[in-house]
């Protein structure tokens, strides 16, 4: 309960902040460059905000879709990768002279979530890990190429290693952002352009006109923050995926208990 607080408080405090400090923008534009416009050019205006203001909306909300099921597919992925691990540690469990790779795949599950994880707050993969997964595949294929195990066995931890290698490197591509430079521009342009919309476009009550800036960017605030967290989902910031399924597993494997 207190970390969802805590989450609500973190996104709220500053897209409120923003808010406020837009809306005293706006106020102090509005009283600097004086734009009086008559009834029928506001009414003109308004229709002219209001559409490229639902652009920006259907921009801003087309955009959250995708990146809200990047994010999904990040914890998907996530949870696939420890689960191909685990199946690889179980299988090896009943191939004569699968010690060497019990040992391995608990240093790869210890080091992605101790080792990696920080990397790809950088954006980076952590060499220790890709040097531990070399080594599982070195192993993983050396005991097959001996007739370690049965040909079903054989098959399937070598299944589970290719799953294994997938589930990885798509992992580490989600460390960059999905934001295309393009959706960017769209974005900047329609939001920038409802700004000065909404700077052209008021009523002559002071306190009236302040609350619906307020509201106004809070709104764009709330959304704008919500995006920007979700993209890049192991960057550690936001919503961010944690390494709960790799400490846990390396914890299970440890403990001799995969």
């Amino acid at each position: 309960m207190m970390n969802t607080l805590s989450l609500l408080l973190a996104h709220l405090l500053p897209s409120l902040a923003a808010a406020l400090g837009l809306a005293l923008l706006l106020g102090a534009l509005r009283r600097a460059l004086k734009p009086a416009l008559e009834e029928g050019a506001q009414a003109l205006v308004g229709i002219s905000v209001a559409f490229v203001s639902m652009i920006f909306a259907f921009i801003l909300g087309f955009t959250l879709v995708n990146l809200w099921g990047n994010y999904a597919a990040a914890e998907s992925v996530v949870q696939e990768e420890a689960n191909e691990v685990r199946a690889i540690y179980r299988v090896a469990g009943f191939m004569p002279g699968g010690e060497r790779l019990h040992a391995l795949l608990k240093d790869y599950a210890g080091s992605i979530a101790k080792d990696e994880w920080p990397a790809m707050r950088r954006g980076e993969a952590s060499p220790e890990s890709d040097r531990l997964k070399n080594e599982v595949w070195r192993e993983t294929l050396s005991l097959v190429s001996k007739g370690r195990g049965s040909a079903v066995m054989s098959s399937e931890v070598l299944d589970c290693l290719v799953r294994m290698n997938h589930a990885r490197r798509k992992r580490l591509s989600m460390t960059e952002s999905a934001l295309h430079p393009l959706l960017l521009l769209a974005l900047a342009v329609t939001g920038t352009s409802t700004f000065i919309g909404l700077l052209l476009v008021g009523v002559k009550n002071r306190r009236v006109q302040f609350l619906v800036d307020t509201l106004v960017a809070l709104c764009i605030a709330l959304n704008v923050n919500l995006l920007l967290s979700l993209d890049r989902p192991f960057s550690g910031t936001g919503f961010t995926v944690s390494n709960d399924a790799f400490s846990t597993l390396a914890d299970r494997m440890n403990a001799d208990a995969p």
